[in-house]
């Protein structure tokens, strides 16, 4: 039993017993480590009346044994123990199924009334613990009106096609006017204005012949000595006439309203109106409510026609809350009171207090204007922030950045000045013009930088004479014109006969432009809407998905660029991919692809847009075009000098003639296109640089001398760094001067691992782009998985 609030502090109150307690008060997971801490051997948790059914408990690591049970179970238990406070309770730990009262609303169901006091809702469905079907092929349990509204459409689009030609109004009142009592034995558990006419019946609704216009009647609120006139108009909806009985069936002492007429004789297609006059006295406040029953003689079911009339009253008895935020957020809270009649009292302001430490509510303001009978509160969680982020990001980032200084400390005798910037100005020491002079000698704090220094001067010396500085500006010239300007100003048509006569080639490029072309032209009829071209209409396999993604990473300046970052660094250049690569993959698919792809946009601006606004959109757009044209000049540059080395072509026209052809499958097809194209492009590319290292141990003479090549010329390539290990991806890494990058573990994990591989791979829309035409979030995800496995 328990002892009051004593066992929850920790003392040993509960030696060997059993600790009741009621599940309102604290977290599940709190209750049990509690009540275990005071001594307990069990636990019996029982519901509150807002939640009176029992349910799952999250108990995070509590190991304490404990059960639920339902409110009114928990009362008895408690009421027994006050009787007898030694009293022994039996406990079975097992698994069975729990009874739970189908006459009750879940917690988040909307009750009446409208703000124009209409009566609200219509009706009601099943929608809590409903067994569907889920992502993973299995099933689940789960809640929501999001269950109970698709519920009610079906039944509308089964009603429809049963009984066809009717008006849409007919259809909707013979849906709401022939729900079923909510309740037992034919008596609503419920107010009118919470379950409306009651509980969804197709079965009732394709047999009734009654539609009734409107589907139910408020009497509005007032004083308690009413006297109001409705009108309804009741339609015959059958195939013959018939007599129609109405009787009104006030609920829980109501009085019940006059009507004009009991009885209707109405042809098929005929209706007729009937007047309710609602005259009474003295009635207290509340709710007075009931059913005006229609039924016909030849009918099998009867119609319910609700009706409703509030008395409201200076003493509030409703309140609503609706949080907009979790727990520990700073957002507003709204607050609605209502009367005994459940009118919103408009003018009773209520008090609102802020319990937990630290916290405060700033301001308390009616929004009636915008939400009737709402009051918001304001929180001012500060307090809480400081305590529970500021200080714990303090404890963790100051220490860090004191380690962080200290060791730019060490490394470039300036806490603010990091490793990479030292090399930025080292690089930097030759002189920009031929009569400046190149930039002294500092204090170097480490032998790599003096001699990537030193290294730097003996260039400056190579180009500052004359005729190696003319030689120079002129090779500048020439690449600039080839890079930047050749492709834009050149006629490609000058250089048209001078790859024409070389046949065997002309096969092959005709061969592949027409190829490309027809995948363009094939593809062309799926691309017919926006979302089609932008993101291949998101039918995508995870497969193709994934396929795609990591090919958009693989072109001709990555052919060139594995056997360069190989030449230069040996296997430490895997770790563009191992450190740079995969875990940001892997947090893109885990973290990030559920906002992406929910949020249905066509790239990583439009979800900037739809999180923060247009300004962040419009820089990161701006952002990624300026990007985007300056990667796909390198990559076209790369791809033509594979080709003027491999064919013999010029520059320029192998430029124009990719790019061209490029443009032009992917206007036709779009995306789609591209995806189809990098599916292929993946398997060509690596199959094409499998032969790289194949014919590069093949050209050393085999094995053991590419290895003593590779030994021999990383003494050449770095002559400053010992023991220079281009065949280890972790030897190296204890220390920044060992190794050929210059870069340590602390580097590479959390330079290249961190900030730059995710910053390239969650928000470079090029790359993102091809996960989110998913066909749905899962394969998206496992799309990104497939992708960081490749």
């Amino acid at each position: 039993p328990g002892r009051g609030p004593g066992w929850g502090d920790g003392r040993r109150a509960l030696g060997g017993e059993s600790a009741l307690s009621l599940s309102a008060e604290r977290f599940y997971k709190t209750k049990l480590v509690n009540a275990q801490d005071a001594g307990a051997v069990a636990a019996i948790v029982y519901t509150d009346a807002a939640r009176p059914d029992p349910g799952i408990m999250a108990t995070g690591r509590a190991g304490l044994p404990a059960v639920m049970i339902g409110h009114a179970d928990g009362l008895a238990l408690k009421k027994r123990l006050e009787a007898n406070p030694a009293l022994v309770v039996k406990i079975r730990f097992m698994r069975e199924a729990v009874d739970a009262d189908p006459y009750r609303l879940p917690s988040f169901t909307s009750s009446g009334p409208t703000p124009e006091l209409a009566i609200k809702p219509d009706l009601v469905a099943a929608g809590t613990w409903i067994y569907t079907a889920s992502n993973d092929s299995s099933f689940m349990l789960i809640n929501g009106t999001s269950f109970s509204a698709p519920l009610v459409s079906g039944a509308a689009a089964v009603l429809k096609a049963a009984r066809p030609g009717l008006p849409v109004d007919h259809y909707r009142s013979l849906l709401i006017n022939s729900a079923g009592v909510f309740g037992k034995d034919g008596e609503p558990a419920q107010s009118v204005l919470q379950t409306g006419a009651g509980v969804l019946d197709l079965l009732a609704a394709l047999r009734n012949p009654v539609a009734a216009e409107p589907v139910s009647v408020s009497f509005g609120a007032g004083g308690g000595s009413p006297s109001l006139k409705r009108q309804i108009r009741i339609h015959n909806t059958g195939r013959q006439a018939d007599t129609f009985t109405l009787t009104p069936r006030p609920q829980g002492g109501s009085p019940a309203p006059q009507l004009s007429a009991n009885t209707l004789r109405l042809d098929p297609g005929e209706s007729a109106a009937v007047e309710l006059t609602l005259a009474a006295s003295n009635l207290p406040a509340g709710e007075h409510q009931g059913f005006l029953i229609v039924r016909g003689t030849t009918s099998e079911v009867e119609a319910r026609i609700p009706y409703w009339y509030g008395v409201t009253g200076a003493e509030p008895r409703y309140l609503h809350t609706v949080a907009s935020g979790s727990s520990g957020s700073n957002r507003s809270i709204f607050i609605r009171v209502a009367d005994a009649a459940r009118v919103a009292m408009k003018d009773f302001k209520p008090e609102v207090t802020a319990v937990t430490e630290d916290a405060a509510v700033t301001s308390l303001d009616s929004v009636d204007d915008l939400y009737p009978g709402f009051w918001r509160a304001r929180p001012d969680l500060r307090g809480i922030a400081l305590r529970r982020v500021a200080l714990p990001l303090a404890a963790v980032g100051v220490p860090s950045l004191l380690f962080m200084g200290y060791y730019n400390w060490r490394v470039t005798g300036n806490p603010l000045l990091m490793p990479y910037q030292l090399h930025r100005q080292i690089y930097g020491t030759p002189q920009s013009f031929y009569w400046q002079s190149p930039v002294p000698p500092g204090e170097f704090r480490y032998k790599a930088a003096e001699d990537c220094y030193y290294w730097q001067l003996s260039y400056h010396e190579v180009t500052r004479w004359p005729d190696q500085l003319a030689k120079m500006v002129l090779y500048k010239v020439k690449e600039f014109w080839a890079f930047y300007l050749g492709p834009l100003w050149t006629v490609p048509l000058f250089w048209l006969p001078r790859f024409l006569w070389r046949r065997r080639f002309r096969l092959l490029l005709v061969t592949g432009v027409l190829v490309l072309l027809g995948i363009g032209f094939y593809l062309k009829k799926f691309a017919s809407t926006g979302e089609d071209f932008f993101l291949a209409g998101r039918k995508m396999t995870a497969w193709i998905a994934g396929l795609s993604f990591i090919s958009a990473n693989l072109s001709s300046l990555e052919t060139m660029g594995w056997s360069a970052m190989a030449y230069q660094y040996g296997m430490l250049g895997a770790h563009a991919y191992l450190i740079g690569a995969i875990p940001a993959i892997l947090f893109l698919a885990v973290v990030m692809m559920p906002f992406y792809y929910i949020c249905k946009t066509h790239s990583v601006p439009g979800y900037l847009k739809l999180r923060y606004g247009e300004g962040p959109r419009s820089i990161a757009g701006i952002s990624f075009s300026f990007l985007t044209i300056m990667v796909s000049g390198a990559s076209m540059f790369a791809m033509a000098k594979i080709l003027n080395l491999l064919l013999g072509w010029d520059m320029n026209v192998s430029i124009w003639v990719s790019s061209i052809t490029v443009a032009i499958y992917v206007a036709l097809g779009g995306l789609l296109s591209a995806v189809f194209n990098e599916v292929l492009q993946y398997f060509l590319i690596w199959a094409g640089s499998l032969l790289i290292p194949i014919l590069g141990i093949i050209h050393a003479g085999g094995w053991t001398k590419m290895m003593e090549t590779v030994q021999r010329n990383a003494a050449i390539i770095h002559p400053t760094v010992s023991n220079a290990d281009f065949t280890s991806l972790w030897r190296n890494l204890g220390s920044f001067d060992s190794n050929p990058m210059g870069i340590d573990w602390f580097g590479m994990v959390f330079g290249l691992g961190l900030a730059v591989s995710f910053g390239y791979w969650c928000t470079d829309f090029l790359q993102v782009q091809r996960v989110i035409v998913a066909k749905d979030l899962r394969s998206a995800q496992n799309g990104t998985i497939i992708g960081a496995v490749l």
